[in-house]
């Protein structure tokens, strides 16, 4: 029974290999999907079984086409996962030693690289790959000594598809694990990843440099600027990638200088166009001469009433649209005006809020055009909150931003009218170290008038709202030079 069992998969198996070697590119696709569909999920020993233990010379002729047809992509999406079938299988290290001698790992990188190449493509040779580097460290430095490691944060850095980035995400840890002789690479190879266009694979190689570096005793100095050039990135989710890798990086020999630059970031070379706002400010009084004189002709752009608060914007925090990380720096600002005087009479109200009429008319057109805050500005914001929840992690660190001369550099982050999320952050992260610390309460309380600071710690989210350019003025010209003595 059994011997009759043998030839009728032999005769299976010689048909088959017959059919291949005579057959075109389109019955050749037929017969690449019909052993897709009767194979999938086997082991070797029933793959070798079903091919009366000649399995490997139909691998053979799949190796040698796709060696033959890669560059042209015909039908290799089913010649992949034909592959991934047979090197996926249980037991497969004949399989395995076959396709290293046919070169298969060099056609598989050009897939991954090719401008070409769709898509599904990359994808399925990137879990071929993943097959092979799950042979054992020998295969993954099969992969490596190939150049493989290049290629795969290549496809990941400019690749369109997330299942695709994140395939290529999967394969470099893999290859990284377990592999000594280039581990190191691995992990140069997803900081390299960083600087490229797509907020994906930035998230993905951030939580990847994660994982390795809490195995590493160093860190790569390349990270605090990588860190710094991604705190530009409207996209919440890379920002918290860098938090969370900011997390662990404090253990590290680079901590101060990582600190040092966040810092550094919040007191920008762009200066704050506080002196445009304060003249406005000021001018209130000509305005509303010149205007009187004329209030029947400019009924319509100056309503005599007081705006309702409910048709304000005074959101803390603007929207963030998703935008990519090449345009950027060329973005424009939207200037978020304060609303009321927090010190002004009643009689200035009904002046500020026409005067801020004006400049949410002027607004709305900017937000039409999608118009985006300057890049230092998101910097500036971003560095905010990355001290307060690194400064909430640890005292240790708290303490060191302090000593940095970080408080002046907060209070400056706080004045800037231009961008409200740098007031908002910056001003939680003050709180924080105010409710800390005493003596960092004492000197900030000196810095800020009495009516700001009580302002500022009874609603430190949101009393930035109603700050007006005299108040920011003074936090933006501080003179706090206070290093953490008495801490």
């Amino acid at each position: 029974m059994a011997s009759a069992k043998q030839d009728i998969a032999t005769y299976n198996v010689t048909y088959l290999l017959r059919q291949w070697d005579c057959s075109s590119e389109e019955k050749r696709r037929q017969l690449l999907d019909d052993f897709i569909k009767q194979y999938y999920d086997c082991t070797g020993p029933d793959l070798e079984s079903e091919f009366a233990q000649m399995a490997s010379l139909f691998l053979a002729r799949i190796c040698v086409w796709i060696k033959l047809t890669y560059m042209s992509g015909t039908c290799l999406t089913e010649q992949l996962q034909a592959l991934h079938i047979f090197l996926s299988a249980s037991n497969s290290y004949s399989y395995l030693l076959e396709f290293l001698e046919h070169g298969g790992v060099l056609c598989l990188q050009e897939v991954c690289i090719s401008s070409s190449a769709k898509e599904v493509d990359k994808r399925w040779a990137l879990k071929v790959l993943s097959c092979v580097a799950n042979g054992g460290t020998h295969y993954k430095e099969t992969i490596c000594e190939c150049y493989g490691i290049r290629a795969v944060a290549e496809c990941m850095a400019k690749s369109k598809s997330e299942e695709t980035q994140e395939s290529a995400r999967d394969l470099l840890e893999i290859l990284a694990e377990g592999n000594p002789r280039f581990s190191d690479q691995v992990y140069k190879g997803l900081i390299g990843v960083l600087p490229c266009n797509s907020p994906k694979a930035q998230q993905l190689a951030l939580q990847s440099i994660r994982i390795l570096q809490a195995k590493r005793n160093t860190a790569n100095r390349a990270l605090i600027d990588r860190i710094i050039y991604l705190l530009e990135s409207l996209h919440l989710e890379v920002q918290s990638a860098v938090i969370e890798l900011l997390r662990v990086l404090m253990g590290f020999d680079i901590a101060d200088d990582i600190l040092m630059a966040l810092i550094t970031l919040l007191k920008p070379q762009h200066e704050i166009q506080l002196g445009k706002l304060f003249t406005e400010a000021t001018s209130d009084d000509n305005d509303d001469e010149i205007s009187s004189s004329h209030m029947d002709s400019n009924e319509e752009s100056y309503p005599s009433h007081p705006i309702p608060l409910d048709s304000r914007n005074i959101s803390g925090i603007p929207q963030m649209k998703p935008l990519s990380m090449s345009n950027t720096k060329s973005t424009k600002l939207n200037v978020k005006y304060p609303s009321i005087c927090a010190n002004g009479n009643s009689g200035k109200t009904e002046k500020t809020m026409k005067k801020n009429h004006r400049h949410q008319n002027q607004g709305s057109d900017s937000e039409f055009d999608g118009n985006q805050p300057l890049s230092v500005f998101v910097q500036q914001a971003a560095a905010a909150k990355c001290l307060r929840i690194l400064s909430q992690d640890s005292s240790t660190v708290s303490r060191k931003i302090i000593k940095m001369g970080a408080l002046s550099n907060l209070l400056y982050a706080m004045g800037n009218l231009e961008f409200s999320d740098s007031q908002r952050q910056a001003s939680l992260a003050l709180e924080y170290l105010c409710r800390t610390y005493p003596l960092v309460d004492e000197v900030v309380s000196e810095a800020m008038s009495p009516v700001l600071h009580e302002e500022f710690i009874k609603n430190p989210d949101s009393h930035y709202l109603q700050m007006t350019p005299l108040q920011a003025d003074i936090l933006v010209s501080n003179k706090v030079n206070y290093t953490g003595e008495g801490l």
